[in-house]
């Protein structure tokens, strides 16, 4: 059975919504297996925790990229849409 890791742990050290939001962004958690998971977290030491500024960076750099994102498929949907309607 494979489990999601967050690679920034415990939990209970993230508390505010900064927090939460940084340790569950996508790069800041991986699939692995239950075992490995178990293991990992009975015998390694969690990392640092990270500042909040190092936070906030890392949230807003992933908010941009996502607005971005989302802006590029919008503008290919409204071009896909308007050759559509001039070869009509």
């Amino acid at each position: 059975m494979v489990t999601v890791h967050h690679l920034f742990w415990p939990r209970r050290d993230y508390q505010t919504d900064l927090e939460r939001r940084f340790r569950t962004l996508p790069w800041n958690k991986v699939e692995m297996p239950m075992d490995a998971h178990e293991l990992l977290h009975r015998y390694a030491p969690p990392p640092s925790k990270p500042s909040l500024e190092e936070m906030l960076d890392a949230v807003e750099a992933y908010e941009l990229k996502e607005r971005q994102r989302r802006a590029q498929r919008l503008l290919m949907t409204r071009g896909v849409r308007a050759r559509h309607q001039r070869s009509a």
